[in-house]
């Protein structure tokens, strides 16, 4: 579990909920690759992409353009680490 917590921390996700776009905010401890992926309520992967990470602060704005009313859940993770935030666009 300690190594997890090293891996990235300190997770921000604003405004929730959201019209257009969404800031995710984090500190990771290494760089590297990590992957963001956007499901519906029922499970279904709407969005998913590769996003290079930086050692410190990173920050990720997604656009919701083509992403309907309702609640999602958007998961970062990389090798070492797995977060899961709810997201509700208005």
């Amino acid at each position: 579990m300690a190594k997890i917590a090293q891996t990235i921390n300190q997770i921000k996700m604003y405004p929730n909920p959201a019209e257009k776009e969404i800031t995710l905010e984090y500190i990771a401890t290494a760089g590297g690759a990590c992957i963001v992926t956007v499901q519906d309520i029922t499970g279904r992967i709407v969005w998913k992409f590769t996003e290079k990470q930086q050692m410190g602060n990173n920050q990720l704005k997604l656009t919701l353009g083509n992403l309907a009313k309702g609640s999602y859940f958007i998961n970062i993770s990389n090798v070492d680490f797995n977060h899961t935030e709810t997201l509700h666009i208005k």
